[in-house]
């Protein structure tokens, strides 16, 4: 099984002007959240957080969105 980066996916969807879809059964961020995720992402990267959690409103919902940094033994960031 091969492992995919999602700042790739996320990068190459957006420089290709498409809109948001899913992929893997994951849904990508919207162009205006795509600033948060990356800088998520770098946190995670650094070392500095293992779990991002924000609230979005979505027409009349409140969705609860979580990331968690996936570490190798070592605590890397993988």
């Amino acid at each position: 099984m091969t492992q995919s980066n999602p700042s790739i996916k996320l990068r190459n969807a957006y420089s290709r002007g498409q809109k948001p879809f899913l992929t893997e059964g994951v849904a990508l961020p919207s162009q205006k959240s795509i600033y948060m995720v990356n800088g998520i992402l770098k946190a995670f990267k650094k070392g500095e957080k293992d779990v991002a959690e924000f609230w979005v409103k979505a027409g009349d919902r409140l969705i609860n969105i979580r990331y968690f940094a996936v570490r190798d033994k070592d605590g890397k960031y993988i």
